[in-house]
């Protein structure tokens, strides 16, 4: 099979396109035909090595996490998939070894859901992460309801732009950053206030419009944006981590509560996005869709942390 692997940790540079033997069916998991892959910023965190020490791990790793496409074999065990379901989900149980950059993976069947057959492929592939990211961060974690505040670092991301609307749907009050270039679109996602990262203080805009701060902010960018987040959160207001560990010190100081978000499969709750998603109740994010023979152009540009939306490899 044609695949995007690494067989050391390291740069842009060890990802390597070639041919690699199919992996072997096994009981309780699911072979998947790959039709599209998610690109996320955990991709290329893997392949540098930062989660060396949470996972185990078998060179050579296939990349990428995020998938959609069709079972090609059903294991022993398993009885809720038949050959030709639609699936979509985060390949992320076991070892990283087996990832999504390539024609064909092998999934742990609890690590699969299936998708609306009004979902194309595409789609499917560049919800996963992002859009139970964002759940966790908003209602899992942060609790947010009705007539309270968000600040959401990088709108115009894939996290983002889901995270923009289900706070909407939560009857939250929502503030954004992001480059000028992309106001319209996470204010058309949504948002009540997006403020321009290069010429306004997201501080002092918060201050002006909830003087009592906010219920939660989540940051997906760390360093000095993070440590001033903590400025606009009201005494026990809530600060979702996506890069970075919690500063307890800051937690005390501010008299607030922080956690680093890190997501994991849930297909139930994957399932229940993917239907709102396909019904339109939340839109989906801008999708830019690349072949899977760019997987090094598009992890580069994922590390930019300048993607408006969602980056996709379509693989066959």
């Amino acid at each position: 099979m044609k695949a995007v692997f690494f067989e050391e940790f390291g740069g842009p540079e060890v990802l390597q396109f070639g041919s690699l033997s199919p992996p072997d069916l096994v009981d309780g998991h699911l072979l998947i035909d790959i039709h599209y892959a998610g690109v996320n910023p955990i991709d290329w965190k893997a392949r540098q090595g930062v989660y060396a020490e949470m996972f185990e791990y078998q060179f050579p790793i296939v990349a990428g996490f995020d998938y959609s496409g069709t079972v090609q074999a059903v294991g022993k065990g398993v009885s809720d998939f038949a050959v030709g379901d639609r699936v979509n989900g985060m390949n992320l149980v076991g070892a990283m070894h087996h990832g999504t950059y390539a024609e064909v993976t092998l999934v742990p069947a609890v690590a699969a859901s299936q998708f609306p057959d009004d979902m194309t492929f595409e789609s499917a592939a560049a919800i996963p992460t992002v859009a139970l990211t964002a759940r966790k961060s908003l209602i899992d974690f942060g609790a947010l309801g009705p007539g309270q505040s968000v600040l959401i670092q990088a709108g115009a991301g894939g996290v983002g732009s889901i995270a923009i609307q289900l706070a909407k749907q939560r009857g939250a009050s929502v503030l954004t950053t992001a480059r000028a270039y992309d106001l319209d679109y996470v204010l058309d996602l949504g948002a009540d206030y997006a403020i321009d990262y290069e010429s306004q203080d997201f501080v002092e805009v918060v201050r002006d419009h909830f003087p009592d701060g906010l219920d939660l902010v989540v940051d997906m960018i760390g360093g000095e944006t993070l440590a001033r987040g903590y400025q606009t959160l009201r005494k026990g207001g809530r600060m979702a981590l996506l890069v970075g560990q919690p500063d307890r010190s800051l937690d005390q100081k501010f008299n607030v509560h922080s956690e680093f978000i890190f997501t994991v499969p849930n297909p139930k709750q994957l399932s229940e996005l993917s239907a709102m998603l396909a019904q339109g109740t939340i839109k989906l994010p801008e999708i830019k869709k690349t072949p899977l023979t760019d997987a090094v152009s598009a992890q580069t540009e994922s590390e930019t942390g300048n993607v408006r939306g969602k980056l996709v490899l379509k693989v066959q």
